[in-house]
Formats: C-alpha cells, structure tokens, sequence
C-alpha cells in the first residue's frame, strides 16, 4: 500500500477499490476511502462489506473512520483474505487516538482525543466548550474553574457517542491482562496510577507519589509497554511508552501507605468505548448557551453542579470575568500562579472561532454585514485571548507588578470583545431559528 497522503485528489480524497485480490484507484469505486481534514488528520473507511479494515491489530466495521498516520499497521482484507498492507510489522496494539480540540483537563481531554479517533469530535465540542464557570471565593486551588457540560451520570447527556462501563478495582485480578483485553475488545481505559513510575509526568520536577488518572489505548507484547496519555512535565498533552512491570507497581503502589495517593476520586477504573451514535449541532442548546453567559447564570443544562453548589457559589459566563479581577486583586506575589483561567478564556475562542465557521459554512448563518461583523469580533477576541495568555505566562516567570497590572487591564478589554462575540452569535442563531419557521 503506498503512502495514500501522495495520493489524495483536489477534494482530500481517494478510493481503493479491491475486487480479486487486485487493487485500482478511482473515484466512484467505492471501497475504501481515504481522506484528509482541513487540520490535516487523515481517516480511512471501508465502503464495501466485502472489504476488511485491521489498523493497529483491531479490526473496525464498514463505515466508520479511524485516523491513521504514516507509522500504523494497516491490513486490507477481501473476504478475509489479505490484498494489501502498510506496516505490517509493527506488534503495537492500539485504539484510534487523535490530536484533540481542545486541551483542558485530562478526563475530557481525552475524550477529544478518542472523539477525534473516529472523526466525532467536532459537534460534541461545538455543543458543549461554551458556558466557563468560576468557583468563587476559592481561587487558585486544584480545580477551580471549567466549561459546564451535560450530566456525566447520564452519559446520553453528556455525551451519546461514547459508553462508559465502570470497574471496580477490587475485581482486577491481573491490571495488566485486563488492561490489553479492554484495549483489544476496543476499549480505552481511564485509570488511577502512582506517577512516580511515569518519569516524563514530572518534568524537571522532582519525583514524589502521587495518584492521578490517565489514559491507557494500547499495548505491545514484544517491548511489554503500554501507551499512556496524560499532560506531561513539559505542559503537553502526550502519549508516552509504560513498561508492564512499571505500570503494575503504579497501579498497586496508590493503594499503599502513600498518604498523597490517598483521595477519593478516581478509585474506580472507567472504560470508554465508541458507538454508533451520531451527535449534531443542537441550535437550542446554543441560544441557551448564549443567554446563560450573558446573563451570568446556568439555567438550562443541568450537571452535579446543580445539585453539589448554590447557584451564588459560583461565577458563570460574563461574570466569570469580574470574579477573576477579584482573584488577581487578592493574589499573593509570592503565592503560585495558577494560569488555567486565561487558558479557559484562550480555549473558549479557539472553539467560538471554528464553530462560527462550522455554522456558516453549513448554512446556519447566512452571509451578512451581521455576520461579518461576528467573525471580525471573534477574531479580535482570539486575538487578544492570545495575548493575556502570554501575560500570565510572563508573570508566572517573572513575577512583575506592571506585567500583573497589565493582565488586569487587558482582562477588562477580553470582557468587552467577550460580550460581543456571544451577543452577535445570539443575535444570528435567533435569526436563524426565525428563518426554520
């Protein structure tokens, strides 16, 4: 099988069409379909029941797309009988893993990464990365703030495309068989681990013990290494080389006299697979979305933040932005920074920016002067949410108080450009919905 990247034509796509073992090119032969993004990630589909699709060991249904990239073992089977390869070599087991949309933190960061995978992420995104919320009275700590979602308890909810099966430590006999044989049966496995034995984790940190949930979506017999995802030491989202007998004293060394590994959460072990569900863009849940960040409220789509919070505990939408100031007013110079509030507010317009053009280029907006205007507010937003992530990164090194108070002006300018963007999406999606009737 040549490098099908040469291949594509002006549309990012081709057809491999194999009948008798002989394989030709073409456009309206369908049987398997490669085909690249506008990110560049690259997919490939069978179309033809006849024709077999292994990638990485596993074997995937007609009709669904799997990212690939140029080192994954691809078999092509007609009938069962192999016609085509590229890599054949290659003993890695591995689920289709993607480079994700949007990085937060790492339960949902996943989620983007295995979404991707199957070329599903994008109106799971668009539905959700849009209402931030902010605790307030409680700043800089561990988990302070976030996107709101649908209820994780309901995982049609949350999020229909995927199925979470929940495993109880105490029934793994053998964490290292069970974690291939999930792999293998085309689940990806969020776990509890001892990141002591993850030494890329901590950087140029010192190594300690301590409990923390990653990802696991492949495995190799030959070298005895798993692959696990999870932000390491350098600020990245990565996947990284495990050996078994280091995971396996990751995973028991949590449950001993470690003190720092002993916290509630995460105690369970959390199987994530795809199904055949398809998410699309919800319109209503936009409008919502809208109003709730404008009014600074969460009235439409509930999650345990209902039922875990009051309502006052916690600033939403516009008012994240006033609760900020209050946490930068109050900060302690010598306290550490905590930047993830600016990359919340950076992540927001990365999404705004690419589900404005999805709704455009699908014709739920229509091309005018309000339009336009909303794509010149969201790029100026982008812009500038750029810029103060840079501020918080420059003060967090350098720790100056005009770079301190330059982040607090520049925070009252993003909220302006914040209100416009979310007024003028408002604005077009209301129109839209005039238009349906």
């Amino acid at each position: 099988m040549e490098s099908v990247i040469k291949c594509l034509d002006e549309h990012n796509r081709i057809f491999y069409n194999y009948a008798n073992g002989k394989k030709t090119i073409g456009i309206n032969e369908k049987a398997i379909l490669f085909y690249k993004k506008d990110d560049n990630s690259k997919y490939i589909r069978s179309e033809n029941e006849d024709i077999q699709i292994l990638i990485n060991g596993i074997e995937y249904e007609n009709n669904k797309s799997i990212i690939i990239n140029e080192d994954d073992k691809i078999l092509v089977k007609e009938r069962g009988v192999l016609v085509d390869s590229l890599n054949e070599n290659d003993e890695t087991v591995k689920l289709p893993w993607g480079e994700p949309m949007v990085k937060t933190y790492p339960y949902f960061t996943g989620i983007n990464a295995i979404l991707k995978g199957y070329d599903k992420d994008e109106m799971w995104v668009y539905n959700n990365y849009f209402l931030i919320w902010m605790y307030r009275f409680i700043h800089f700590n561990e988990y302070w703030t976030d996107f709101k979602f649908g209820n994780e308890e309901e995982q049609e909810c949350f999020c229909k495309q995927l199925n979470k099966e929940i495993v109880k430590r105490e029934e793994v006999d053998n964490p290292i068989e069970f974690i291939k044989k999930s792999i293998s049966e085309k689940k990806y496995v969020f776990i509890s681990l001892d990141m002591y034995y993850i030494p890329q984790w901590w950087g140029d940190e010192e190594k300690t013990h301590m409990k923390h949930q990653a990802y696991i979506s492949g495995y190799n017999d030959r070298e005895q290494i798993f692959l696990v995802s999870d932000f390491m030491g350098n600020g990245l989202y990565q996947t990284v080389q495990m050996k078994y007998n280091d995971l396996e004293k990751s995973y028991y060394d949590w449950k001993k006299d470690k003190k720092e590994c002993h916290i509630e959460f995460g105690n369970d072990i959390w199987l994530i697979s795809v199904n055949d569900k398809k998410e699309e863009l919800d319109l209503d849940r936009v409008i919502g979305w809208c109003k709730d960040s404008l009014e600074g409220t969460d009235t439409r789509v509930k999650n345990y933040l209902w039922w875990e919070q009051d309502p006052w505990e916690i600033a939403y939408g516009i008012e994240y932005f006033e609760e900020y100031q209050k946490a930068l007013d109050e900060f302690e110079v010598d306290s550490w920074f905590d930047r993830r509030p600016l990359h919340i507010l950076d992540e927001f317009g990365k999404v705004m920016e690419k589900r404005i053009l999805y709704m455009v280029r699908n014709g739920w907006i229509c091309e005018t002067d309000t339009e336009m205007k909303l794509m010149d507010d969201v790029a100026n937003y982008r812009k500038n949410s750029e810029k103060i992530q840079n501020l918080g990164v420059k003060y967090s090194l350098r720790r100056k108080e005009n770079t301190l108070e330059k982040l607090k002006e520049r925070l009252s300018e993003i909220k302006i450009e914040y209100e416009n963007v979310v007024s003028g999406l408002l604005k077009v999606c209301e129109e839209s919905k005039a238009n349906e009737r």
